[in-house]
C-alpha cells in the first residue's frame, strides 16, 4: 500500500484524475497489472578488453535477473492480455522465456496462447502458477472526449497511472478495418501491453505505442480483442524486398494462421520457421522478377564481362541507376594492424561490413584456416565493436568459437567458410562469410539483432556471387594454398605451381601456362603471385577465372611480369568500355611493342594472338608485359618481354 500511495503522491500535481478513482478500483487495477520480463543471459559469450564498469548502472537494473520489456494485465475469467510486439513471437531471440512479474517480485512463466494478432498487436494468454483473481472488467461502450488513465510499467520501474482524454477514433492505415483509440494520457517505454482504463477502473483498450512528436498515443479497443477468434494471425500488409546490389524492389505480403490454444514455445517455433520460409521465398521471387537484368544477364552486364579490374580489396558488382553493372567498394576504408604482419582492412557498404584480412606470420596455416576463434578475434582486433554502459564503453576482444560452422559453395565454385557467433549482452548475432585466400581471407560480415540474422544471411548467400576480388600471396603462400582442396575455389583445382623459389617459376592453369627464369626476374620464396579473377563468357556460360596473372620479385619490389587475356567485346557495347580492345587492335600504347615510361616505371608489352595480322578477327588476344622500376633501355626491356612471350602458352 505504501508503494501505491507514493506513486499517487508523485503524480498528484499532474495526474489528479487518477486520484479520483476509488480505492476499490485502485486495488483492482494494481492487483491486475504485471511486468512482462525476460530472464537475462546467465553466461557471457564475449571477452572484453577490461572489466566492465557495471557499477555505473542503476542499482535496480544492475541487480535484476530479468529484463523488463513491457506490461500485461489480467481480465475477468483468468486470462491475461498484452501487446503482441512485447512477446516478439516468431523472432529468434536469445532471450526466449517470457514471464510475468507481480508487485511482490514473484515470477510466473507464460503458458498457452489463446489469441494473437500481429496486425492488431495484441495477445491473450495464460500463465503458470498464478492464483485465481478478479481481473479487470471490460468496457466496450466507452466513447471519445472522456477521461482515461494509462496504466503500465513505465520505463521498467514499476506500475504507474497517468491521466488524459480519449481524443479520437483513428482508422488503421492499411484498409481501415478497425479504429485505434487515440488518447492524451502520457505513455512511456514499458507501457506497451498495459490497460487503458475508464473512469470506473474498467479496461477499454490495450496500450500499444506512442506518437513520435506529440503526446497522442495508441490503444486497441477491447472489443477487437473480445470478438477475435481462437487463432494466431501472423499477417503482414505489402512489404518491400530489396537487396544491396541493386535499387530494384519487389513487393510481397504474407498471411499465416494457427489454431489455438498452443504452448507459447511451440507457437514461437512455428512462427520462426514460417517467417524464414516467407523471406526466403521473397528473395527467390525477387531474383525471378528481375532475372533478365540481374548480373550476368542483360546489356548492362556486358561491361563487366569484357573487362578486367584489379581488386586488392573485395568489391561487389552492383547495378547503377543507369542500369550498368560496375564494381563498388565502401566509401570509407579503415585499416588496423593485428600483429606479426597481420592486418585487416574493412568498410561498411549497405547492411554489411566487407573486409580483407591478412594472416599474421606467426599463426600456423592449418590452424588459421580451421579455427573460427582465431579468425573472429582478428576481426574484432580491427573492427571496434563495443559494449556501452552508462557514459563508458568497453571494446569486445573475442567472441570465442562460432556456434555453427558451414561451407557454402557459390555458383562460381568458391568455397565460403561461414560462422555464427552469439552476442548475449545485446541479443545480437555475428554472421560471417569468409573466403579463404593464399594470404588470409576476404569476408562479408553481418552484425544484427539475433531476430534478423537468418534473414540477413538469405541475402548474403546471394550477394557473395557478385564478389570481385584478386587472389594474392607469396610463392610460399600459394604452394600451401593450392593443395588445400577444402579451401580453394573450383578453378584452382586445375592450377599447378612448380618453383624452387630460387631459379624458376612454372605456372600452369586454364587460360595461362608460362614459366619465368631468374635471368628475367629475381626469384625467391618472397616472390609473389597475383591472380586477377574476372567474370567472362567461356564456352557459352559465365565463369569466374583469372583474366590476368601478375608475378613480382617480391611484395616490396616494383619489377614484375604480367600476362593478360583480352576478350573481343560485342559491337553494341559502349565505347567507354571497349577502349582497351580498340587500343589493342590499333596497336596503340601500351600495345605497340615499344618501351614507355609511366610515372617512375618502364613498361613494355607484346601481343600474342592466333591472327596477329588482323587482331580484330580474334576473339581473344593475350598481352605479355614486363615492368621495371626506373628508366631502362629499350633493348633490355625487349629481351625480357621476348623471353616471357617465348615461355607463354594460352592453353
Amino acid at each position: 500500500m505504501k508503494n501505491i500511495l507514493l506513486v499517487l503522491l508523485f503524480f498528484s500535481s499532474q495526474s489528479l484524475w487518477a486520484v479520483n478513482l476509488d480505492q476499490a478500483a485502485l486495488d483492482r487495477i494494481f492487483a491486475s497489472n504485471y511486468e512482462v520480463v525476460i530472464a537475462k543471459p546467465t553466461e557471457e559469450t564475449v571477452t572484453y578488453e577490461k572489466e566492465l564498469p557495471l557499477h555505473l548502472l542503476p542499482f535496480q537494473y544492475r541487480n535484476d535477473k530479468y529484463y523488463s520489456v513491457g506490461s500485461a494485465f489480467r481480465i475477468e475469467g483468468g486470462k491475461f492480455v498484452s501487446a503482441a510486439h512485447v512477446f516478439r513471437l516468431g523472432q529468434d531471440s536469445q532471450n526466449k522465456d517470457i514471464n510475468l512479474r507481480d508487485s511482490t517480485g514473484k515470477i510466473y512463466p507464460v503458458d498457452k496462447i489463446y489469441k494473437y494478432s500481429k496486425s492488431k498487436d495484441f495477445v491473450v494468454f495464460t500463465v503458470k502458477g498464478v492464483k485465481p483473481g478478479q481481473g479487470l472488467k471490460i468496457n466496450t461502450k466507452y466513447s471519445k472526449n472522456k477521461k482515461v488513465n494509462a496504466v503500465g510499467n513505465a520505463l521498467g520501474e514499476g506500475v504507474v497511472i497517468r491521466d488524459g482524454l480519449y481524443t479520437s477514433d483513428t482508422p488503421e492505415s492499411v484498409a481501415g478495418e478497425w479504429n485505434w483509440i487515440r488518447f492524451s494520457a502520457a505513455a512511456s517505454p514499458g507501457n506497451s501491453g498495459g490497460p487503458l482504463i475508464d473512469d470506473k477502473g474498467d479496461v477499454i483498450g490495450v496500450i500499444l505505442r506512442k506518437s513520435k512528436s506529440e503526446n497522442l498515443n495508441y490503444a486497441l479497443p477491447m472489443n477487437e480483442v473480445i470478438k477475435f477468434g481462437p487463432v494466431a494471425d501472423m499477417s503482414s500488409a505489402t512489404m518491400l524486398y530489396r537487396i544491396d546490389y541493386s535499387d530494384d524492389t519487389s513487393t510481397f505480403s504474407y498471411k499465416r494462421r494457427y489454431k489455438l490454444p498452443m504452448d507459447v514455445a511451440e507457437l514461437d517455433k512455428k512462427m520462426q520457421k514460417d517467417l524464414y520460409k516467407i523471406f526466403k521465398k521473397s528473395a527467390k521471387d525477387f531474383l525471378h522478377e528481375y532475372d533478365e537484368t540481374l548480373f550476368p544477364k542483360g546489356e548492362g552486364s556486358k561491361p563487366m564481362l569484357y573487362n578486367r579490374f584489379t581488386a586488392a580489396f573485395p568489391r561487389i558488382l552492383r547495378k547503377g541507376s543507369d542500369g550498368i553493372w560496375d564494381i563498388y567498394e565502401p566509401k570509407e576504408l579503415k585499416s588496423a594492424d593485428t600483429g606479426d604482419n597481420g592486418r585487416i582492412r574493412f568498410g561498411k557498404m549497405g547492411n554489411y561490413y566487407y573486409m580483407k584480412i591478412k594472416r599474421p606470420d606467426n599463426v600456423d596455416k592449418d590452424k588459421y584456416y580451421s579455427d573460427s576463434k582465431i579468425l573472429m578475434d582478428q576481426i574484432l582486433n580491427g573492427i571496434n565493436f563495443r559494449r556501452y554502459i552508462s557514459s563508458e564503453s568497453v571494446k569486445v576482444t573475442s567472441a570465442g568459437k562460432s556456434i555453427k560452422n558451414n561451407v557454402v559453395t557459390d555458383k562460381y565454385g568458391r568455397k565460403w567458410q561461414t560462422g555464427k557467433w552469439l552476442i548475449s549482452f545485446s541479443d545480437q548475432k555475428f554472421v560471417l562469410y569468409a573466403l579463404p585466400t593464399p594470404d588470409g581471407y576476404v569476408g562479408m560480415l553481418s552484425i544484427t539483432g539475433t531476430s534478423y540474422a537468418d534473414m540477413m544471411e538469405i541475402d548474403m548467400k546471394i550477394i557473395i556471387n557478385n564478389l570481385y576480388y584478386s587472389y594474392y600471396g607469396t610463392l610460399e603462400d600459394w604452394q600451401y594454398f593450392i593443395k588445400q582442396d577444402e579451401l580453394i575455389p573450383e578453378y584452382l583445382s586445375y592450377v599447378s605451381l612448380d618453383t624452387d623459389k630460387q631459379s624458376y617459376i612454372k605456372y600452369k592453369g586454364k587460360n595461362f601456362n608460362f614459366s619465368i627464369d631468374n635471368k628475367t626476374m629475381k626469384i625467391t620464396k618472397e616472390s609473389d603471385l597475383e591472380l586477377r579473377f574476372s567474370y567472362f563468357y567461356k564456352n557459352g556460360k559465365v565463369v569466374w577465372e583469372p583474366a590476368m596473372v601478375v608475378v613480382g620479385e617480391n611484395k616490396n619490389a616494383d619489377d614484375y611480369a604480367s600476362f593478360s587475356m583480352n576478350l573481343k567485346p560485342p559491337k553494341s557495347m559502349n565505347e567507354r568500355y571497349s577502349r582497351r580492345w580498340d587500343n589493342i587492335v590499333n596497336r596503340r600504347t601500351p600495345y605497340d611493342n615499344k618501351a614507355y615510361m609511366n610515372s617512375d616505371m618502364t613498361n613494355i608489352t607484346k601481343i600474342k594472338a592466333d591472327n596477329l595480322d588482323a587482331l580484330d578477327e580474334n576473339d581473344i588476344v593475350y598481352a605479355i608485359s614486363w615492368h621495371e622500376k626506373g628508366t631502362v633501355a629499350h633493348d633490355i626491356m625487349e629481351a625480357k618481354v621476348k623471353s616471357l612471350k617465348s615461355n607463354f602458352k594460352n592453353d
